[in-house]
Order: structure tokens, then C-alpha cells, then sequence
């Protein structure tokens, strides 16, 4: 991916049938690894095997030698956020090493992470753009390290979807029009209509087609 330009992976892919990604850097920047979910994969090669499932975001990084690249690199960034009593809506505000929701929420409850996929479904890992419910026992502070969510490329499906933001305050472009317009909706102990997505938080929003938006730091 680039910060300015993330490349839409997008398109019919069958579970148990393999994908051959390659990256290819269209800059000066060479290529510096892969990321699976957010976590580092122990591969060098710029060409990575997949079998596609349900939740799978792979993310490949360009940028110097020592680790810097598209997607954030070495721009590092510190998130505060306090989170109610009872559910709350969530999502990633940056990009940790460990994307597993108890090392990120501790105080949340265990079992309680639920993503959404035309129905709920118990999930164990935050992907970057995707939103969540969890709960917490008691209203928490919450501070997490981990690169900069410069950007974000989303895949919508028909109805209603649960979406993320980046590192700050962000907007959707959407150049084909599929948003349904007024039905982004954060949470905040009751439904509250939005038009900025806050940083690790979390939205409904409805799309009258299938396709992908993008996700931009609000100016």
C-alpha cells in the first residue's frame, strides 16, 4: 500500500483457492515486508501466497531499509481514549505489533469483541478500517503506541457495514457514490449521527452497492 494511493485488492476470491500478491513499488522506496492483520509477517520475498477468509487485510510496506513505509513505517503515534461503561463501539487509532483485542483493551472483557459481516461474529484481532462492538466491566482509559493510520481503503457491501477510522479525525471519499448519505452513526451510549470518523472509534454506515471507499484525515 501507499499512504497517498493504497491499491484496491479487490475482486471475487474463492476460500481453499490460493492468491499470489505481488508488491510492486512504483516509487523510489523499495519494498520492506508484509503485514498480515496488522502483525508482521517473517517473509522477505515481494511475492506472498494467501488463501482468502473472511476478516484477512494483508498489507505490504514500502519505505527505507530500517523499517519505514507506506501505511505509517516509522511515523509513530500515541492514542488516548476513554471508553464508557457497557458497549462501545471501536476500532483501531493506530497500528501496534499485536492486534489481539485483550492486549489492546485489558480492561474490556474477554469474549466481547464482536466484528461484523452481515451478522455478528466473535473476532480475537482489530484489523485496521474495521469497526467492533466491546464491553467493559467499568469505564476505561485506554493508550495505545504503534505506527500512524495515514489512510484507509474499506470494502462495503449492500446495506449496513461497521467501519473504522485512521489516527486522527477522518472522512470518506466515496467516487462512486454507493454511500447511502446521512447514515453514518457513532455511539455513544445511544445513536448519534456523524460526519467525521473519530479516531479509534467506530460507525455504521450504509452503502447502496457493493464497493470500496476511502478513508482521509479530515482538513
Amino acid at each position: 500500500t501507499s499512504a497517498t494511493d493504497p491499491y484496491p485488492w479487490s475482486g471475487t476470491y474463492f476460500s481453499g483457492m490460493p492468491v499470489m500478491l505481488v508488491a510492486n513499488a512504483t516509487g523510489e522506496e523499495p519494498f520492506t515486508g508484509w503485514l498480515e492483520n496488522g502483525v508482521a509477517l517473517p517473509v522477505e520475498s515481494d511475492t506472498l501466497w494467501v488463501n482468502p477468509v473472511a476478516g484477512l487485510q494483508i498489507t505490504a510496506l514500502f519505505g527505507d531499509e530500517d523499517g519505514g513505509g507506506g501505511g505509517g513505517g516509522d511515523h509513530q503515534t500515541e492514542y488516548s481514549g476513554l471508553f464508557a461503561e457497557g458497549w462501545n463501539m471501536v476500532s483501531l487509532p493506530v497500528l501496534p505489533e499485536n492486534t489481539n483485542y485483550l492486549q489492546l483493551f485489558p480492561q474490556a472483557s474477554p469474549g466481547t469483541l464482536y466484528g461484523f459481516d452481515g451478522m455478528y461474529e466473535l473476532r480475537q484481532n482489530l484489523v485496521a478500517s474495521e469497526g467492533y462492538w466491546l464491553y467493559f466491566e467499568n469505564a476505561a482509559n485506554v493508550t495505545l503506541s504503534g505506527a500512524v493510520l495515514e489512510d484507509g481503503l474499506i470494502g462495503l457491501q449492500p446495506g449496513w457495514n461497521l467501519i473504522g477510522g485512521l489516527s486522527e479525525d477522518a472522512v470518506l471519499n466515496d467516487p462512486g457514490g454507493i454511500v447511502m448519505p446521512g447514515t453514518l452513526y457513532g455511539y455513544d451510549g445511544s445513536y448519534q449521527l456523524s460526519d467525521v470518523l473519530e479516531a479509534g472509534r467506530a460507525y455504521w454506515l450504509s452503502a447502496s452497492a457493493a464497493g470500496t471507499v476511502t478513508v482521509v484525515p479530515a482538513q
